[in-house]
């Protein structure tokens, strides 16, 4: 019988655990996870581990699959599962079996190890299928291993993955920032904190103006909040809309903010700018009648078709509805599930369902990246419980007073984990619309630098983005820079060109060099930008 691949990790995940207990006694066990492309354990061990031990775990693992040890579950009541592994001298599994939302909880049994149970799981220990453990991070504070694999059915499907891990590290946005000059972090001084340098914060830039002309179109507000110390974007944008009455003829009125948040990142799977402390984000929050949501949520599916398609991205929509833990009515809830679902159907949107909200539903796109990871981007969420909760009113026609929707959007979630997703979808290479620098000028000497900056004039005047490089090295070091930094086009200049009113183009992934006259490189240029369809020279 054929198991899913989520089931064939949830067992190598215990699998794991398993192994990990049995070859260091008294290690205390914290939880295991199955992620995107595999899954983790976390340990609490006396002594931090490295990835010297990798070879051993593995080795014990394998020998664990082969013997085929039954998996069995047990069904206990809440308070006998926390006596169950005080028992069995595994105090975080009391604290995790506590909160626990179920009063009967599930324990899996496989020998003699104990877990609580996450279904779904295999029938014995061989259906973890073929694993990898790749990664110890030790946590040298709180003395928590973090040991991270991945499992498949079989083995081509594991060596596959294997070498799209090896391709992604040439892609890593921490490597490819640095080689380009985009951002930089001071791991000294300012560990989990980047900067973005003058290229990184061009592409933010470019990413946010197209957020601001859709933000004109539609006749959005900016606005500027403070940031106060456990403030709430949510109710700060609310007591905005609180500030003056409303008329329904003045709706909707949509207010819009970048905010910058400062937090401690706790995922040890995180890396780079993926695990920056501080990050911005793009927010509107809409306030509208019942009868204009609709109208809303296809203007921001619309929207994000065109943006997300555009930047090469894999997706999927995902819409989180009512969860266990939520707040607000049963119907208030699922009238604002209709909301979504309709908007959903009329857009001819495909979408998953997770029943994960909390005070509304909460539509997301889940872009994936090279690795096949899923990344939360754009999303739009509607809040069944501030609008009433604040008191937010406005004026019907018949003169009553209502409570308007309230909803919530951002097109690109944590601006600082969106650029370092497209660094590393792009692998570095920009299309020419949102290259941070789309043309590098290249004399061949000093004698040039007059002529160069002559075309520098006519290309930047033209709206085009263009850096230049005067230094006195070898031409061949500077294309190799250029190069390196991958610039989409490099024009050289020398006495030829010069005389002739022309440039020597060079693209980032041909060496062989066309001249063309700088009219016609301009129409190329600003026809590749506009078309976003790559750039085919035609010499002249």
């Amino acid at each position: 019988m054929t198991i899913s691949l989520n089931t064939i990790r949830r067992t190598a995940v215990e699998v794991l655990a398993y192994s990990v207990v049995d070859l260091f006694p008294g290690v205390q066990i914290i939880e295991g996870k199955v992620t995107d492309i595999g899954f983790h354990y976390d340990f609490l061990l006396e002594h931090p581990l490295t990835d010297e031990a990798l070879p051993l775990i593995e080795e014990r693992m394998r020998g664990v699959a082969k013997e085929q040890i039954p998996i069995e579950t047990m069904d206990m009541m809440r308070e006998n599962a926390m006596d169950f592994f005080k028992h069995h001298k595994q105090p975080l599994k009391i604290d995790e079996a506590a909160n626990r939302p179920e009063n009967i909880v599930q324990i899996w049994k496989m020998g003699t190890f104990y877990d609580l149970c996450y279904p779904p799981f295999g029938h014995d220990s061989s259906d973890a299928g073929m694993f990898k453990i790749f990664k110890i991070v030790s946590n040298n504070e709180t003395g928590v291993v973090r040991i991270s694999g991945t499992a498949f059915a079989n083995k081509q499907d594991l060596k596959y993955f294997i070498k799209k891990q090896e391709a992604a590290k040439k892609r890593d946005h921490r490597i490819l920032g640095t080689e380009m000059r985009l951002f930089t972090e001071d791991q000294e001084n300012f560990p989990g904190y980047w900067s973005l340098l003058p290229k990184g914060a061009k592409i933010r830039e470019i990413l946010l103006n197209l957020v601001h002309l859709e933000d004109k179109r539609r006749g959005v507000h900016p606005v500027l909040t403070p940031r106060a110390p456990n403030a709430s974007v949510f109710k700060q944008h609310a007591l905005l809309f609180q500030a003056e009455p409303h008329s329904y003829r003045e709706l909707p009125i949509r207010f819009s903010e970048i905010v910058e948040f400062a937090q401690p990142v706790k995922d040890d799977d995180l890396w780079g700018m993926f695990r920056s402390r501080s990050y911005t984000i793009d927010t509107e929050h809409v306030f509208c009648t019942q009868k204009q949501v609709f109208e809303e949520i296809i203007s921001f599916l619309q929207f994000i078709n065109k943006t997300v398609n555009i930047f090469g991205f894999g997706y999927h929509y995902n819409l989180r509805t009512r969860g266990q833990k939520c707040l607000g009515t049963v119907e208030r809830w699922n009238r604002a599930i209709d909301w979504m679902v309709s908007g959903l159907q009329t857009a001819g949107v495909e979408y998953t369902i997770s029943k994960e909200g909390m005070s509304g539903p909460r539509l997301e796109v889940r872009l994936l990246d090279p690795l096949g990871r899923e990344w939360v981007g754009p999303s739009l969420s509607i809040d069944i419980i501030s609008p009433d909760q604040l008191n937010l009113r406005y004026q019907e026609s018949d003169g009553s007073m209502q409570v308007p929707a309230m909803m919530t959007r951002s097109v690109f979630g944590p601006l600082e984990r969106f650029i370092a997703l497209l660094v590393e979808n792009f692998s570095g290479v920009f299309p020419l619309w949102m290259a941070p620098e789309q043309v590098r000028i290249l004399p061949v000497s000093e004698k040039y630098i007059a002529y160069a900056d002559k075309v520098r004039e006519g290309l930047e005047s033209a709206g085009i983005r263009v850096g230049t490089d005067y230094r006195q090295d070898p031409l061949g070091g500077r294309v190799h820079s250029a190069v390196q930094e991958k610039c989409p086009y490099m024009l050289i200049v020398g006495d030829k060109e010069e005389n002739s009113g022309t440039v020597k183009v060079r693209t980032w992934k041909q060496d062989n060099n066309e001249t063309v006259n700088l009219e016609s490189l301009l129409a190329q240029l600003q026809g590749e930008i506009e078309t976003k369809e790559p750039l085919q020279l035609r010499s002249k």
